[in-house]
Formats: C-alpha cells, structure tokens, sequence
C-alpha cells in the first residue's frame, strides 16, 4: 500500500484514567505546567515596576548616607 500524503490522520484519544474527574484533573495539571513559564514571566514583568514614590524614595535614600569616623 503506498503512502498518501493527503490522506486523513486520525488518532483516537486513548484516555490514561478511567476515572473521567481524574483524567480532567491530570490534563488541568499538563495544562498547568504548559503555561507556568507564561504565567511566571507575567509575574516578573507584572512586580518588576515601581510607583513613582517608591522610586523617588530610594533615590534619596542613595543621597543620604554617612561613613563611620569619616567626614567630622
């Protein structure tokens, strides 16, 4: 029989669990690792930006520092 390149692929769905909330819970965990450089990556760009306060606050606290037994 020779290869059809057109021809249909069909795969069945063998299911790894019989139990039907057990399967869902196993794809949900796929899922969940899938997408869990996405959702870190947003965590990081999400955090990474401070308020204007926040900002100006340790700017000044560079400015304002002292040496121990320096500058009297």
């Amino acid at each position: 029989m020779p290869f059809d390149p057109t021809a249909s692929i069909e795969h069945e769905h063998v299911p790894l669990f019989e139990d039907p909330y057990l399967q869902m819970a196993y794809d949900s965990l796929k899922f969940l690792f899938a997408v869990s450089p996405l959702l870190a990556l947003f965590v990081v760009i999400y955090n990474g930006f401070e308020t204007k306060e926040e900002e100006e606050q340790r700017r000044n606290k560079k400015e304002d520092f002292t040496l121990a037994g320096h500058g009297d």
